[in-house]
């Protein structure tokens, strides 16, 4: 489960307002406690969707 690639989309106006049914979707489809790694284009505001969805922020583990 860790090493499968999960997508899921939001089309609304901002990142942010796209990013929360985004995380409530891969929520649903097998992360219940924690997200998933994202992968983002670098513009940033997905963090207020994983706080909104899933109340914390994952520890960054990630290189740079």
């Amino acid at each position: 489960m860790d090493t499968r690639l999960r997508a899921a989309l939001g089309v609304t106006k901002t990142k942010t307002e796209a990013g929360q049914p985004v995380f409530e979707t891969l929520k649903r489809r097998g992360h219940p406690d924690t997200p998933p790694p994202p992968v983002s284009d670098g513009w940033g505001d997905i963090d207020e969707a994983m706080v909104e969805v899933y109340g914390v922020l994952p520890e960054y583990q990630g290189i740079g």
